[in-house]
């Protein structure tokens, strides 16, 4: 079989080395080659017996051998050509991109070479792009593997920490709920406060008002009593002198009564009077003395008397201090309670206000926790679509690392 195939090994050589746009045209010829050839024959078989008959059968039998032996030569050439054509594009389809066709023919089968060439150069172009872009991406999705990683545990800490503030938040809502409800207690016990106050300090200057009326009455008792005091010490002086005279009188009748005696008979009628002069002065002596007696313990009583009274005067006279003292400090309570109502009211103003804004805070805190619980589901979300980006890059770079592109 090789030595056949060795004898038509020139006519290959000589069809391969035809530089012609379009070879294929000597199997045209071989195939039209038999119709020339039998409209010779034909001629010749019409031809006479002779010179020109047997001319005409030997270009015949010419023709068909070097038409037959050029068809063969052709054949073997493109053959060739195109076994060499499907070793090189198998290698292309087993992904060696590197590889290139190489035919030393210009023909037909070297354009279609050229354009596996071109093909597996843009393909190789597109592998090492997309190789360098999975590269890229991969990196990329490594990163956001890593920051979808940090990012969950992120969410997740800020969900819990916005769960914690909501509940933080649901606390101090209450405890200035709370608060407000005091305020607005504090706010009516401070009015009542107020009012107490102001009735107190009207009673206290009303006290002080009748303290001061009794000291005064005190004081003009005590005056009266002191000008009692002073009469009867005026009535003793009184009382001394009638009882000097008292004593001069029943002196004088004890003198009538000697004289009347002397006198005998003629003076008993003055010795009677005598007797009824010193009767009578003994008995002024012994009244005034009683009198006396009566003024003294009414003098003793009234000193004592003005010396309480002095005393109850200046108890008097401090308790109407103190009452003023009183007084000034129920105004200064009442002031107090005043600024107190005022600033208990503000604070209750302030806690209502206080109050809404912290509803309004718990509900923000709220939606934050709730975005906060959704932004770590897209989270978890995002990092399932990361894993299985990754899982999808791996699978398509064991795709692409089949394709040699070097």
């Amino acid at each position: 079989m090789h030595a056949i195939l060795a004898v038509f090994r020139p006519a290959e050589w000589v069809i391969s080395r035809l530089r012609f746009a379009n070879k294929f045209w000597l199997i045209e010829a071989v195939f039209v080659a038999p119709i020339v050839l039998l409209l010779l024959m034909n001629l010749g078989v019409w031809q006479p017996e002779g010179m020109m008959r047997t001319l005409v059968l030997l270009m015949v039998i010419g023709f068909v051998l070097l038409g037959g032996y050029l068809f063969t030569g052709a054949t073997l050439s493109i053959r060739k050509a195109l076994n060499q054509l499907v070793d090189d594009t198998r290698q292309l389809a087993d992904g060696q991109l590197g590889s290139r066709v190489a035919l030393e023919v210009d023909d037909e089968l070297s354009d279609v070479a050229a354009s596996f060439n071109k093909m597996a150069g843009n393909m190789a172009d597109v592998i090492r792009q997309g190789q360098q872009m999975l590269a890229e991406v991969s990196v990329a999705s490594e990163q956001l593997a890593s920051a979808n990683e940090q990012l969950s545990e992120s969410a997740e800490t800020q969900s819990e920490a916005a769960s914690a503030m909501a509940a933080a938040v649901e606390q101090i809502t209450q405890s200035i709920a709370n608060v407000a409800d005091y305020a607005v207690q504090a706010d009516g016990l401070a009015r009542n406060a107020q009012q107490v106050s102001a009735e107190g300090q009207t009673v206290v200057l009303a006290s002080v008002h009748e303290v001061e009326q009794i000291a005064a009455v005190m004081d003009e008792t005590s005056r009266t009593v002191n000008q009692l005091g002073e009469s009867s010490a005026q009535i003793t002086q009184i009382l001394g002198v009638i009882r000097e005279i008292a004593d001069q009188t029943n002196l004088l009748a004890l003198n009538a009564a000697i004289e009347a005696a002397r006198a005998g008979e003629v003076g008993r009628g003055f010795a009677v009077v005598a007797d009824e002069v010193r009767k009578l002065a003994e008995r002024t002596s012994a009244a005034t003395g009683q009198i006396g007696g009566m003024i003294n313990e009414i003098r003793h009583e009234t000193e004592r008397a003005v010396a309480c009274m002095q005393d109850g005067n200046q108890r008097l006279q401090e308790g109407v201090q103190l009452a003023r003292e009183a007084g000034e400090t129920m105004e200064r309570i009442k002031s107090g309670a005043t600024d107190v109502v005022r600033t208990v009211s503000d604070i209750a103003a302030g806690s209502m206000e206080q109050r809404a804004s912290s509803n309004e805070l718990a509900q923000n805190i709220e939606t934050i926790a709730e975005k906060a619980g959704e932004n770590a589901d897209s989270v978890k979300r995002a990092r399932v679509v990361s894993q299985s980006l990754q899982k999808e890059m791996r699978a398509l770079n064991a795709v692409l690392s089949r394709f040699k592109v070097s």
